[in-house]
């Protein structure tokens, strides 16, 4: 892995994509405590939209991490 502070864009700092990379892997497991919660109650198609928010946030994660591991 690089030094944090090594780019793999030009002009961006890689502290920024480890940023974001923490940011969406603590949404996806927000929205999933959520959709948890939301099938507990009965809410099955709001459970349903948490569940996409989720597996989105992860996509994006994986593709952050990607590239951080790739340079």
């Amino acid at each position: 892995m690089q030094d944090p502070d090594e780019a793999p864009f030009p002009g961006m700092p890689q502290s920024a994509l480890y940023m974001a990379l923490n940011t969406l892997e603590e949404s996806a497991a927000m929205v999933e405590r959520l959709a948890t919660r939301s099938h507990e109650n009965g809410h099955n198609h709001a459970a349903a939209r948490f569940e996409e928010r989720a597996r989105e946030a992860k996509r994006r994660a994986s593709v952050i991490r990607h590239i951080l591991t790739e340079t």
